[in-house]
C-alpha cells in the first residue's frame, strides 16, 4: 500500500455550507491518514459539480497522484463522483497500477490488487450516488417549473399554431391562422376512417402543409400531428403532462376518433388468447409492425409467440426460444451467489450513506430558509422606520420569496428523491440476487415472472426469433457501464485490510 496520500475534499457548489462540509471532510481524512500512518503531501478543496462539465480540478489531482505517486483519499464515493464517466479512465490507472484511491468512510481501497467484491462496491456506489442525483434532477425540474404549473408551454407551439412575445415581453402561443384550419381539415378527414396514414401525407400536402423550410411533410411528420394532444388541450414537455392554457384547435373526440383509427391499424386483438395467463401477454411487440406479440397454445403443450418477418408473414416462435434469451439478460445482472452478501451489507452501508448525505443537505436548505426568513422580517423593520422606500422593499421582498420557493422546492425534492433511492436498493437487491432463478424456476407464479419483466426491461421486441430489448435503469447501467463483469470476479484470496 502506497505511504504518502494527496486529502481530497469536494462540494458540489459555493452555495454548500463551506464551513461545515469541507472542513468536516479534511479533518476525518486527516485521521484516517494518520490511522494508516500515511504522510500527507497535499490537501485540496474543490467546489466542483460531478456530474456537469469536464471536471477539470477533479482530473488535475489525478494526475498530481500519479505524477507523485500517492494515494487518492476521498470521504465518500459520492464525494468523488456521482456518474459512470470517470470510471473508464480511472479503471485504466487503477489496472495499470499507476493509481490507488481510498474511500474512507465505507472502507473501500481500489488498486491494481483490489478483490472483485472491492470493484463490485466501488461500483454500486456509483449507481447509488448516480441514482440519487438523476431523481433530485426530475424532482427539482418538477417542482420549479413554474411555467408548467401555470398551463404554460415552454417550448415551440406545434404546427397550426405560432409563438410570439407580447407587448410586456412575455413569451405566448397563439393559433397560427394561415395553417390551422388546413390542420382541422387534416384531422376531420382522418377521423373518416377512409384514409390511411400513407394517403393523408398526400392530403397534408394538397392542403399546403410544409415543414418550416418549405419541404413536404414526412409520415413521421403527420403522424406527430396526429397523436399530439396539444390540439384539443393537453401539452407534453419530457415526463409532464399537463393541461395547457392556450386555444384549441379541435374537440377531444376528434383527436381520440383519429387515434382509435391510428391504434387499430398498428395493433393486433387477440380475443381468444386475451384472458389465457401466458408469460409474455402484452409485454412483447413485434420489431417489423410494431403490433403486440400474442401467444398461442399448440398441441395442448407448446406456447407459440404470433410474430411476423419483414414481409409481413406469421412467424411462430417458441416460447422456450425467447425465454432462453431472456434468462441469458437476466444472468448478466444476476450476481454470483459467492457475493450476494456483500452486495446486501453494501447496499446497506451505501444507505447509511445517503441517509447521513440527505440529513446534511436537509439542514442546510432548512438553516438557508429560516436565515431567509429572518432577512424578511429585517427587510419589513427597515421599512417600517422608513429606512428603505417602497421600491427597494419591493424589489427585495420579491427577491426573497424567489429564493424561499427555490428552497422549499428542492427540500420536496430531495424528500421524494430520498423514497425513490429506497425502492432503488430493494429492486435492485432482489434482482441482483435472484431474478435469473425466479425466472426460470417453473414453480414460480407466472404474475411474478411479469412483474419481474416489467421491473426489469422497458421495451421488448421481436425481430422474427431474435430479442431486442431496452432495460429500465438503473439495469441498463449493468450492460452499457460494464458493471456485470465485475460481478464475475471471484473473491481475492488476500483482501485488502479493513481499517477499524
Amino acid at each position: 500500500m502506497i505511504k504518502t496520500c494527496v486529502i481530497l475534499a469536494r462540494i458540489s457548489s459555493d452555495k454548500q455550507d463551506r464551513e461545515y462540509s469541507l472542513p468536516a471532510q479534511v479533518s476525518r481524512l486527516n485521521e484516517y491518514a494518520a490511522r494508516r500512518q500515511m504522510t500527507v503531501v497535499r490537501e485540496a478543496t474543490i467546489i466542483e459539480s460531478s456530474t456537469i462539465g469536464d471536471r477539470k480540478q477533479f482530473l488535475e489531482i489525478i494526475n498530481f497522484c500519479i505524477k507523485n505517486h500517492a494515494a487518492l483519499l476521498i470521504d465518500t464515493i459520492d464525494r468523488a463522483q456521482r456518474s459512470f464517466s470517470e470510471i473508464p479512465l480511472l479503471e485504466k490507472y487503477r489496472k495499470s497500477g499507476k493509481l490507488e484511491i481510498h474511500f474512507c468512510r465505507e472502507n473501500i481501497i481500489i488498486n491494481d490488487k483490489s478483490s472483485g467484491s472491492d470493484i463490485i462496491m466501488w461500483h454500486q456506489g456509483v449507481l447509488m450516488a448516480e441514482a440519487y442525483s438523476l431523481h433530485f434532477r426530475e424532482n427539482v425540474k418538477r417542482s420549479i417549473s413554474a411555467k408548467v404549473l401555470k398551463g404554460e408551454y415552454p417550448g415551440r407551439g406545434p404546427m397550426g399554431y405560432k409563438n410570439i412575445r407580447t407587448p410586456d415581453n412575455r413569451s405566448d402561443i397563439i393559433i397560427d391562422n394561415e395553417t390551422a384550419d388546413r390542420v382541422r381539415q387534416l384531422f376531420a378527414e382522418y377521423a373518416t376512417g377512409a384514409m390511411s396514414l400513407k394517403t393523408l401525407v398526400d392530403y397534408a400536402y394538397d392542403l399546403g402543409l410544409r415543414t418550416a423550410s418549405g419541404d413536404r411533410l414526412a409520415k413521421g411528420h403527420v403522424h406527430k400531428i396526429i397523436t399530439n394532444p396539444f390540439y384539443y388541450g393537453v401539452a407534453k414537455w419530457g415526463e409532464y403532462q399537463f393541461e395547457h392554457k392556450y386555444p384549441r384547435l379541435i374537440e377531444k373526440s376528434v383527436w381520440d376518433r383519429c387515434n382509435a383509427i391510428l391504434t387499430g391499424k398498428n395493433q393486433h386483438v387477440a380475443t381468444r388468447w386475451g384472458s389465457k395467463k401466458y408469460l409474455y401477454r402484452g409485454l412483447i411487440r413485434d420489431h417489423y409492425s410494431q403490433r403486440i406479440v400474442t401467444t398461442e397454445r399448440k398441441k395442448n403443450r407448446y406456447n407459440y409467440l404470433m410474430t411476423w418477418n419483414e414481409a409481413g408473414t406469421h412467424v411462430a416462435v417458441n416460447e422456450d426460444i425467447v425465454t432462453g434469451q431472456i434468462y441469458r439478460i437476466l444472468k448478466m445482472i444476476q450476481v454470483p451467489r459467492a457475493a450476494v452478501a456483500d452486495v446486501r451489507d453494501y447496499l446497506k452501508s451505501a444507505k447509511e450513506m445517503e441517509i447521513e448525505f440527505h440529513k446534511r443537505i436537509m439542514s442546510e436548505l432548512k438553516e438557508n430558509l429560516a436565515t431567509n426568513e429572518r432577512r424578511k422580517a429585517a427587510l419589513l423593520t427597515m421599512r417600517l422606520d422608513y429606512k428603505i422606500d417602497d421600491v427597494a422593499y419591493a424589489a427585495k421582498d420579491a427577491e426573497l420569496k424567489q429564493e424561499n420557493l427555490e428552497l422549499r422546492n428542492k427540500i420536496a425534492a430531495h424528500t421524494y428523491c430520498d423514497d425513490n433511492v429506497n425502492d432503488i436498493i430493494v429492486t435492485l437487491f432482489n434482482a441482483a440476487s435472484c431474478a435469473a432463478d425466479v425466472f426460470i424456476d417453473e414453480s414460480s407464479e407466472v404474475e411474478i415472472k411479469r412483474s419481474l419483466l416489467k421491473r426489469i426491461f422497458r421495451t421488448l421486441e421481436l425481430k422474427e426469433k431474435t430479442l431486442c430489448y431496452d432495460l429500465t435503469f438503473p439495469f441498463n447501467m449493468f450492460i452499457t457501464k460494464g458493471i456485470s463483469d465485475n460481478w464475475r470476479a471471484q473473491k481475492d484470496s488476500n483482501p485488502q485490510p479493513s481499517d477499524p
